[in-house]
C-alpha cells in the first residue's frame, strides 16, 4: 500500500544529489521484507526485450522470422503484468506458466478475501473481470499453442488476454485511484467502501465492455467489419464515461506533477486510439498500438513513479524531472506515430518497425534512469 505520508528529504532538489542519496541510502537486507520490487527492474528488462525484438527482424528477417506473436507476449504477459503482478514468457511453456501464476494469485486472494477489514471499491470488478478474461484467453492461446485450436478461437484468446485484460485492469485500478492522485489528495485505504448502488452501475458498465469483446469475436465468423466497429463503439463509450465520470478529467487542475500530465495526456490518446477503429478499421493493428504505446505504456510508466517514489519515501520525486519526463513522452509518442505509419504506408516495413522500436527503447532507457533507482531506497522510518 502507498505511503502517503513520507516527509520531503532535504538536498534533493538536483538530480546528482538525488542520486547520491539513493546511494547512501541503501539497506540490502531490507530488499528481502519487500520482494515485489524486483519486479520494476524486471518489467523494464521485459520491456526492452519485447520491443527490441524488432531491430535484428529489420536486419536479418530470414534467420529471426515475424516476432509478432512473441512481442505481443513479451509485452502484455512480461512488461504490464511485472508492473501490475506479474510475469512474462513464451510459447506453450510460458502460457502454461502464466496460467499456473494466475492460478496461484487467485487462490492467494480468495484465501485472504475472507479476512479483509473493507470491502472493495465498486470499480474493483473490473479487476475481477480482467482477471478471469485473462484466465481464459491464456487457456485459449495455450491451446493454439499446443495445436488444439486455431482461427478465430486463437484471435479470441488475442482478443481477451492482450487488449481485454490490460484495459479492464486500468478501468479498474484507475477507477479507484487516478480521481484521488488528479486531485491530489490522499490515498486512505481505510475509505474503500462498495455500496449497492454504485457496484450495481460498475457491474453493468463491466459487463457492456465485456459483451463488446463477445461482439467483435462473434465477428469473425461473418463478412465485413461491423462487428468490430460496433465492439469498439461500445469500448469507446464506456471509456468515455470512465474519464468524465470516475476520473473526472474535465475538472483536473491545470497545474499537475510531471506525472499526472503525462497520465492525463495518456488517457486521451487512449481515448482517440478506442474511437479510431470505428472511423477506419482497416488499420486496426495501428489503432492498437494507439493504445498500447501512449495509453497502456504511458499510462504505466507515468503511475509507477508515483508507486516508487511513495514506496522510497521521496514523494519529492514526483515533482522533479519535468524536462526529461516531457521528453521521454515525446519520444513514445514519435514511436507510435512511426507504427502507424507503418501500417498506412507498408513500404520498408521492417525498417520502420526497428525505428519505432529504438524510439521507445530509448524513451523506456530515460525513464529507467530517472526512476529505477528508486526500488532500491527505503524509507527511513
Amino acid at each position: 500500500m502507498m505511503n502517503t505520508q513520507a516527509p520531503a528529504i532535504p538536498g534533493t532538489a538536483t538530480t546528482p544529489a538525488l542520486r547520491r542519496l539513493f546511494l547512501a541510502d541503501v539497506d540490502w537486507s531490507r530488499q528481502r521484507s519487500e520482494p515485489y520490487r524486483l519486479l520494476f527492474p524486471l518489467g523494464t528488462l521485459l520491456a526492452v526485450v519485447g520491443i527490441g525484438v524488432w531491430i535484428p527482424y529489420a536486419i536479418w528477417p530470414a534467420a529471426i522470422g515475424y516476432p509478432g506473436q512473441g512481442h505481443a507476449v513479451i509485452q502484455i504477459q512480461g512488461f504490464l503484468m511485472s508492473f501490475i503482478f506479474g510475469l512474462a514468457g513464451a510459447p506453450a511453456l510460458a502460457q502454461g506458466f502464466h496460467l499456473a501464476l494466475l492460478a496461484n494469485f487467485l487462490a492467494f486472494a480468495i484465501a485472504r478475501f475472507p479476512q479483509r477489514k473493507q470491502q472493495p471499491p465498486p470499480p474493483f470488478v473490473f479487476i475481477a473481470a480482467a482477471l478471469g478474461a485473462d484466465v481464459i484467453g491464456t487457456v485459449l492461446n495455450l491451446g493454439a499453442a499446443l495445436g488444439f485450436i486455431g482461427g478465430p478461437a486463437f484471435r479470441a484468446g488475442a482478443l481477451l488476454q492482450y487488449q481485454a485484460f490490460p484495459l479492464l485492469l486500468i478501468l479498474g485500478v484507475g477507477g479507484f485511484l487516478l480521481p484521488k492522485l488528479f486531485a491530489q489528495g490522499p490515498i486512505d485505504p481505510r475509505a474503500l467502501a462498495a455500496g449497492a448502488p454504485a457496484l450495481r452501475g460498475q457491474l453493468a458498465l463491466c459487463l457492456a465492455l465485456l459483451a463488446s469483446y463477445g461482439v467483435e469475436i462473434g465477428g469473425l465468423f461473418t463478412e465485413g467489419t461491423a462487428g468490430l466497429r460496433i465492439a469498439y463503439a461500445i469500448r469507446a463509450a464506456v471509456f468515455a464515461w470512465f474519464m468524465a465520470k470516475e476520473i473526472r478529467i474535465q475538472k483536473t487542475p491545470g497545474k499537475l506533477p510531471p506525472y499526472l500530465r503525462a497520465a492525463r495526456i495518456s488517457l486521451w490518446v487512449m481515448a482517440v486510439g478506442l474511437i479510431m477503429p470505428v472511423i477506419r478499421p482497416q488499420y486496426m493493428l495501428a489503432w492498437e498500438h494507439v493504445i498500447f504505446l501512449s495509453g497502456f505504456m504511458r499510462l504505466t510508466l507515468s503511475i509507477a513513479i508515483r508507486v516508487l517514489a511513495s514506496h522510497a519515501g521521496r514523494m519529492e520525486v514526483m515533482g522533479m524531472h519535468a524536462r526529461p519526463v516531457r521528453i521521454y513522452g515525446m519520444l513514445i509518442v514519435l514511436s507510435m506515430m512511426t507504427r502507424i505509419a507503418t501500417e498506412i504506408w507498408p513500404a520498408r516495413h521492417a525498417f520502420h518497425l526497428a525505428i519505432a522500436a529504438g524510439l521507445a527503447l530509448f524513451a523506456i532507457r530515460m525513464w529507467a534512469r530517472l526512476f529505477l533507482p528508486l526500488v532500491r531506497v527505503f524509507p527511513a522510518r
